[in-house]
């Protein structure tokens, strides 16, 4: 599959996904699975796993246990097709499931572009993989002689993509990057523009993340996770109470590719533009900079040949801080004007 250089303005089609998220979900399709969530008022926070500890406090200071009683749990994180991918039982145990789930989801994404992963072996196929954690190896305590030799290559973030491109034999671009919360959009956004530079004409973009620990225990003085595991603020008795969320354990790839009529592909999206950028310094190392963000907005706006008012919803990531969720609400604001007509939900 030569790869060929186009215009750095070409749109990038989205011709298929697979995901892996917590609770029940129907197949990655046009409507689904988030639209689906949206639509139908599902909840997809399960309550927390039996077996982990609970604070019974009333004050919810008791260190190293967790107080929410819902959370976002994979519960089939484990399960693995070891022979399938052509690991052994023990290389598989000592490999992270970051791996093994962008394993499985990426051969479905492929399978759903009507694409035979097994066709892809020598070409210029490129892997762009967002992973943020990795506390897999640390919780194995003592580990059997026999797949100590495993543990490096499959606990190493890297080659959470690197696996992926080894095992389907693909020779394009392959890197896992780590930008936090954004690691996903991030691949997203250096898969098209591999694409455009003709470094690959097939790509495979996503990410990962399986919290085995840090997601359910915390040291949790003073309180910041949310009593029910969502992202709440509430007001009550004059002051606003605000707690993070978290869901740590999910997967999914996408399929992006230039021309895909071409080549009969159906098209379940497409990537106009995107940019990236850092909020630099602001009053706090994990706090956002709105001017920052404001130029972001607008580069990518630029970058996809699009003015404000083409703008008809926008999908912004909160936290439920009182600190973060104004700064980026007004940011938006300031991009799009308080007139414009584009609705913002908000992504937690």
């Amino acid at each position: 599959m030569p790869a060929e250089a186009h215009a750095a303005d070409e749109p990038i089609a989205i011709v298929a996904m697979a995901c892996r998220f917590p609770a029940e979900c129907p197949p990655p399709t046009r409507s689904g699975p988030i639209s689906w969530t949206v639509a139908t008022g599902s909840d997809r926070s399960p309550p927390t796993a039996a077996g982990t500890r609970t604070c019974s406090t009333p004050t919810r200071t008791t260190p190293g246990s967790t107080y929410a009683r819902h959370g976002g749990f994979l519960y089939d994180a484990g399960d693995f097709d070891a022979g399938f991918f052509g690991l052994s039982p023990r290389e598989a145990l000592a490999t992270d499931p970051q791996q093994r789930l962008m394993l499985e989801v990426s051969w479905e994404a492929l399978e759903r572009a009507g694409i035979d992963p097994r066709a892809l072996r020598g070409s210029r196929t490129g892997v762009f993989t967002g992973v943020i954690g990795n506390d897999y190896a640390p919780r194995l305590g003592s580990v059997p002689p026999d797949i100590g030799g495993f543990l490096l290559a499959g606990n190493a973030s890297s080659v959470v993509s690197g696996r992926v491109s080894y095992t389907l034999g693909l020779e394009g671009p392959s890197l896992s990057v780590d930008t936090a919360c954004s690691s996903s959009l991030v691949a997203l956004h250096l898969a098209a523009r591999s694409l455009r530079a003709g470094e690959c004409a097939l790509a495979l973009a996503g990410g990962v993340t399986v919290l085995g620990h840090t997601a359910g225990v915390h040291r949790v003085q003073p309180p910041a996770w949310a009593l029910p595991g969502r992202a709440v603020q509430v007001v009550r008795g004059g002051g606003r109470r605000d707690r993070v969320g978290r869901g740590g354990r999910r997967a999914g790839a996408r399929t992006p590719r230039r021309r895909p009529r071409r080549h009969g592909r159906r098209v379940l999206a497409v990537l106009r533009g995107s940019a990236v950028n850092s909020d630099g310094a602001s009053n706090g190392l994990t706090a956002p900079n709105g001017p920052s963000q404001q130029r972001l907005i607008a580069d990518a706006l630029a970058d996809a040949g699009l003015a404000p008012s083409d703008v008809d919803a926008v999908e912004a990531h909160g936290t439920g801080t009182r600190l973060g969720d104004p700064i980026e609400a007004k940011a938006l604001l300031a991009a799009y004007g308080p007139g414009g007509r584009a609705r913002c939900g908000s992504g937690r």
